[in-house]
């Protein structure tokens, strides 16, 4: 064996052991009948096998790396990391908000009980100023909460909607279609439809069901409680 062939074989013995460190190394035999590995280091982890005979074979040999079998393997999965998102919460107001206010919200979108105070707001209230139009919106949310009248939003707007001009909120039995034709005005009773429904804002009617426009004396008033007079409304509790 030439004086080149051994640095050749030490050079690439050394590079095994840098840049393969999982390697576990074996030297084989001159015999070319019997192949007798030692085993010349080991480390317990999943490695390979290198023989060095191979590597004094000549120009053309090629190392042999088996895989040696390992018992326990320990297996680092890759995590996938995600930015954290910031949580905007909800504005909780301790009085009831400007009109300037409300025109910074985003117009929202909600289920159907939102959809259903969004519009009975827009055509009961849109006239009104903001107190008045969170005064319309507190009388619907405690029908809804009362034992007296029906357990849900649309269904409370929606009572006596079946015989004309004596339904509960006059909208619903006029005989005309309900057309949003004031987008503005739809999307500020969006936004206070639902500060009300998520409770959001300090109440105005002391627990009111019952409310009239001032220009009109319906026969009923007279026997319910006075709670509050908000805009162009009067309200009333049994």
């Amino acid at each position: 064996m030439t004086l080149k062939k051994i640095i050749t074989a030490l050079i690439i013995g050394l590079w095994v052991g840098m840049f393969a460190p999982d390697a576990t190394v074996y030297a084989d035999t001159a015999s070319a009948d019997v192949e007798e590995k030692t085993l010349l280091k080991s480390k317990r982890r999943t490695g390979r096998w290198i023989t060095f005979g191979n590597l004094f074979k000549g120009k053309n040999a090629t190392a042999k790396f088996v895989q040696e079998p390992l018992g326990n393997e320990v297996v680092l999965k890759k995590a996938r990391l995600f930015p954290l998102k910031k949580v905007i919460k909800p504005t909780v107001f301790t009085a009831i908000p400007s009109k300037k206010a409300l025109d910074q919200i985003s117009i929202p979108a909600g289920d159907a009980e939102w959809q259903c105070l969004t519009e009975a707001l827009y055509f009961e209230a849109r006239g009104e100023k903001v107190p008045g139009i969170f005064a319309v919106a507190e009388v619907i949310v405690n029908r809804r909460d009362s034992v007296k009248f029906p357990n849900s939003v649309c269904k409370v707007i929606s009572q006596g909607a079946s015989r004309r001009n004596a339904c509960q909120f006059s909208y619903k039995c006029d005989g005309r279609k309900e057309v949003y034709r004031e987008q503005n005005a739809r999307n500020m009773v969006a936004k206070i439809a639902l500060i009300v429904l998520e409770e959001r804002a300090p109440k105005l009617t002391s627990g009111a069901t019952y409310y009239h426009a001032n220009t009109v004396r319906p026969r009923w008033a007279s026997a319910f409680n006075r709670t509050a007079t908000i805009g162009k409304h009067y309200f009333y509790r049994s």
